[in-house]
């Protein structure tokens, strides 16, 4: 790469540090009529493009770079970011499992690339058919396991296997999971509320009640998780708990009914 291309990638650089895309788009163009095999050049442009909410122009640079005879950047990654763009801003799954597929084919070493493939796989079957464990195959299983194994401290894998397993009705494996998930991240409410979830449904009600506490007193402004505590009190019989739950949670929804509110309002009118 001679030297006044590599005077013309830092102005780019520069410009959409700035924001302004139009000014680097201009020296790009000007970058690929002396070098239209420059690797940077159309990477840069798929960032310019992106931000510009230019979606399949931005897909459009990254296949260029995936076209070229010599490129020094990482293919892999380039497919990654494609199959992230199909998945994420244009929904198209299909295309997005087959760039990640590509991407494992050649490194098939990275985490991050089977945790999106075996989450764009779930998004998939969502689409065809709802979100329940239908929409849960093995082999997106294999990929967030997958992604585990390759890196075991990443939080996020465990969430959506986590989410899985209790899809599937596997209690314990979710509840190992979450357990996990919450030891890496102690301070995100979501991970204790979604235990809940799980002890619940094995009937471990004070167990639930400690999570959803845990859950509201790092975000208490989730008039759900008021209503889901309320009806684990109800199981354990506390019906006055579930009470001042159910009312908690009514003033933070500004008494609006929600399919848990009506839940936990019909056990307390049978009970009380």
């Amino acid at each position: 790469m001679n030297a006044n291309i590599n005077d013309l990638l830092l102005q780019v650089q520069d410009f959409i540090k700035n924001k302004k895309y139009r000014e680097a788009k201009n020296i790009i163009n000007k970058i690929l009529k002396i070098d239209n095999q420059c690797d940077k050049a159309y990477y840069f442009l798929s960032s310019i493009e992106y931000f510009l909410g230019n979606i399949n122009e931005s897909i459009s640079a990254l296949d260029n770079i995936h076209g070229l005879k010599e490129c020094k950047l990482d293919k892999s990654y380039i497919l990654f970011v494609r199959g992230r763009l199909y998945s994420e801003e244009l929904h198209n799954y299909e295309l997005a499992i087959d760039s990640f597929s590509k991407a494992i084919e050649l490194n098939p070493n990275v985490s991050d690339i089977y945790f999106y493939r075996g989450k764009t796989k779930q998004l998939a079957l969502s689409v065809q058919k709802g979100v329940n464990w239908n929409n849960i195959d093995a082999s997106s299983l294999e990929d967030l396991s997958k992604a585990i194994e390759l890196s075991p401290n990443k939080s996020e894998p465990y969430s959506y296997r986590g989410g899985s397993y209790f899809l599937l009705k596997k209690y314990s494996l979710a509840l190992q999971d979450w357990n996990k998930y919450i030891e890496l991240e102690p301070d995100d409410e979501s991970g204790y509320c979604n235990r809940a979830y799980v002890k619940f449904e094995m009937e471990d009600y004070q167990g639930a009640i400690i999570d959803y506490t845990k859950s509201i007193s790092l975000f208490d402004k989730d008039s759900s998780i008021y209503f889901s505590r309320g009806i684990a009190k109800c199981a354990l019989e506390d019906y006055l708990g579930a009470k001042q739950d159910y009312e908690l949670g009514m003033k933070i929804a500004n008494n609006k009914e929600s399919y848990l509110s009506k839940e936990l309002k019909s056990k307390l009118n049978n009970n009380i």
